[in-house]
């Protein structure tokens, strides 16, 4: 079976790459606040074995006008 991508937001909700739908909703993030039992609903229903995430990115290296030794 091929695995569905997914990505991690930056408040740690998982969401599908393809659809955009929610997987898996963060403790605290402001979905959870704002949909009050929708993460005890969501959460055991996401198997991660489903679905492939990106590798980690390196650091890039940015240019800064304020880098020390120029």
């Amino acid at each position: 079976m091929k695995k569905k991508p997914a990505y991690m937001l930056w408040t740690g909700t998982i969401v599908c790459k393809t659809t955009g739908k929610k997987l898996w909703i963060a403790e605290g993030c402001h979905y959870d606040k704002a949909n009050p039992g929708a993460r005890e609903w969501l959460n055991p229903t996401f198997n991660p074995d489903e679905y492939e995430f990106p590798k980690p990115e390196e650091p890039r290296e940015t240019w800064s006008p304020y880098a020390e030794g120029e």
